[in-house]
Protein backbone atom coordinates (compact mmCIF):
# COMPACT_ATOMS: atom_id res chain seq x y z
CA UNK A 1 0.00 0.00 0.00
CA UNK A 2 1.45 3.57 -0.57
CA UNK A 3 2.26 5.25 2.36
CA UNK A 4 -0.37 8.64 1.16
CA UNK A 5 -2.82 5.94 1.96
CA UNK A 6 -2.03 4.41 5.27
CA UNK A 7 -3.72 6.74 7.57
CA UNK A 8 -6.64 7.89 5.02
CA UNK A 9 -10.23 7.34 5.58
CA UNK A 10 -12.20 5.67 2.97
CA UNK A 11 -13.88 2.79 1.33
CA UNK A 12 -12.23 -0.52 0.33
CA UNK A 13 -12.58 -3.76 -0.70
CA UNK A 14 -11.26 -7.07 -0.01
CA UNK A 15 -11.35 -11.02 0.03
CA UNK A 16 -9.81 -14.31 0.51
CA UNK A 17 -7.21 -15.72 -2.22
CA UNK A 18 -8.36 -19.24 -1.21
CA UNK A 19 -11.19 -21.89 -2.07
CA UNK A 20 -10.67 -22.42 1.98
CA UNK A 21 -13.64 -21.14 3.71
CA UNK A 22 -12.35 -18.89 6.41
CA UNK A 23 -13.97 -17.25 9.42
CA UNK A 24 -14.39 -13.57 9.11
CA UNK A 25 -14.85 -12.46 12.35
CA UNK A 26 -14.25 -15.15 15.55
CA UNK A 27 -17.35 -13.82 17.05
CA UNK A 28 -19.79 -14.84 14.00
CA UNK A 29 -20.78 -18.15 12.15
CA UNK A 30 -20.05 -16.49 8.69
CA UNK A 31 -17.15 -17.96 6.46
CA UNK A 32 -16.36 -16.81 3.54
CA UNK A 33 -13.44 -17.81 0.66
CA UNK A 34 -12.20 -16.39 -2.74
CA UNK A 35 -15.60 -16.39 -4.27
CA UNK A 36 -16.74 -13.53 -1.74
CA UNK A 37 -16.05 -9.36 -2.18
CA UNK A 38 -15.87 -7.45 1.49
CA UNK A 39 -16.89 -3.61 0.81
CA UNK A 40 -16.15 -1.77 3.40
CA UNK A 41 -14.84 1.56 5.28
CA UNK A 42 -12.53 2.34 7.32
CA UNK A 43 -12.43 5.82 9.81
CA UNK A 44 -8.87 5.19 11.08
CA UNK A 45 -6.83 4.42 8.31
CA UNK A 46 -6.34 1.59 5.59
CA UNK A 47 -3.20 0.38 6.85
CA UNK A 48 -4.82 -0.56 10.44
CA UNK A 49 -7.83 -2.53 8.25
CA UNK A 50 -4.87 -4.13 5.91
CA UNK A 51 -3.48 -5.25 8.99
CA UNK A 52 -6.74 -6.67 10.48
CA UNK A 53 -7.26 -8.87 7.11
CA UNK A 54 -3.68 -10.10 6.98
CA UNK A 55 -4.54 -11.35 11.16
CA UNK A 56 -8.20 -12.67 10.10
CA UNK A 57 -7.47 -14.72 7.06
CA UNK A 58 -4.07 -15.60 7.59
CA UNK A 59 -2.12 -13.25 5.38
CA UNK A 60 -4.08 -15.33 2.42
CA UNK A 61 -6.35 -11.85 1.36
CA UNK A 62 -6.03 -8.72 -0.81
CA UNK A 63 -6.93 -5.42 0.45
CA UNK A 64 -7.19 -2.71 -2.26
CA UNK A 65 -8.32 1.20 -1.09
CA UNK A 66 -10.90 2.43 -3.80
CA UNK A 67 -12.13 5.56 -2.18
CA UNK A 68 -10.85 8.43 -0.27
CA UNK A 69 -12.88 11.03 1.83
CA UNK A 70 -11.51 13.87 4.13
CA UNK A 71 -15.05 13.85 5.90
CA UNK A 72 -16.23 11.14 8.16
CA UNK A 73 -19.83 12.62 7.26
CA UNK A 74 -19.57 12.27 3.89
CA UNK A 75 -17.81 8.55 4.12
CA UNK A 76 -20.85 6.99 5.89
CA UNK A 77 -23.23 8.83 3.46
CA UNK A 78 -21.19 7.20 0.65
CA UNK A 79 -21.23 3.88 2.89
CA UNK A 80 -24.68 3.52 2.83
CA UNK A 81 -25.30 4.28 -0.71
CA UNK A 82 -23.00 2.02 -1.92
CA UNK A 83 -23.99 -1.31 0.13
CA UNK A 84 -28.01 -0.03 -1.18
CA UNK A 85 -26.94 -0.47 -4.64
CA UNK A 86 -24.99 -3.58 -4.21
CA UNK A 87 -27.68 -5.25 -2.54
CA UNK A 88 -29.66 -4.49 -5.23
CA UNK A 89 -27.22 -7.11 -7.35
CA UNK A 90 -25.73 -9.14 -5.32
CA UNK A 91 -26.57 -11.23 -2.11
CA UNK A 92 -24.99 -11.25 0.93
CA UNK A 93 -22.91 -13.67 2.61
CA UNK A 94 -24.81 -15.64 5.72
CA UNK A 95 -25.11 -12.41 8.60
CA UNK A 96 -22.18 -10.45 7.53
CA UNK A 97 -23.73 -7.60 6.02
CA UNK A 98 -21.11 -6.12 3.88
CA UNK A 99 -19.63 -9.17 2.35
CA UNK A 100 -20.85 -10.22 -0.96
CA UNK A 101 -21.41 -13.20 -2.86
CA UNK A 102 -19.03 -12.40 -5.89
CA UNK A 103 -15.60 -12.40 -6.82
CA UNK A 104 -16.44 -9.79 -10.02
CA UNK A 105 -14.43 -7.05 -8.19
CA UNK A 106 -14.57 -5.01 -11.24
CA UNK A 107 -17.86 -4.88 -11.60
CA UNK A 108 -18.04 -4.07 -7.86
CA UNK A 109 -15.80 -1.36 -8.44
CA UNK A 110 -17.92 0.09 -10.63
CA UNK A 111 -20.70 0.09 -8.60
CA UNK A 112 -19.15 1.96 -6.10
CA UNK A 113 -17.66 4.81 -8.20
CA UNK A 114 -20.87 4.97 -9.92
CA UNK A 115 -22.73 5.50 -6.81
CA UNK A 116 -21.04 7.90 -5.96
CA UNK A 117 -21.60 10.23 -9.02
CA UNK A 118 -25.67 11.17 -7.41
CA UNK A 119 -24.02 12.72 -3.81
CA UNK A 120 -23.09 16.14 -2.79
CA UNK A 121 -20.00 15.11 -1.36
CA UNK A 122 -16.40 15.28 -1.48
CA UNK A 123 -13.99 12.01 -2.34
CA UNK A 124 -11.14 11.13 -4.46
CA UNK A 125 -10.79 7.74 -6.37
CA UNK A 126 -7.64 5.83 -6.07
CA UNK A 127 -6.25 4.64 -9.37
CA UNK A 128 -3.59 2.46 -8.41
Amino acid sequence: MRDYLKKKIGIYIAYPTTSELKLIDAGLKTKVNNNHTKVGKTENGFAGREKNYMKTFDNEVEFYPIVIFEKKDDLRMAEDKIKSCLKGVYKQVGNAHKWFDTDDRDSVIKIITNSLMDLDISYSLIRD
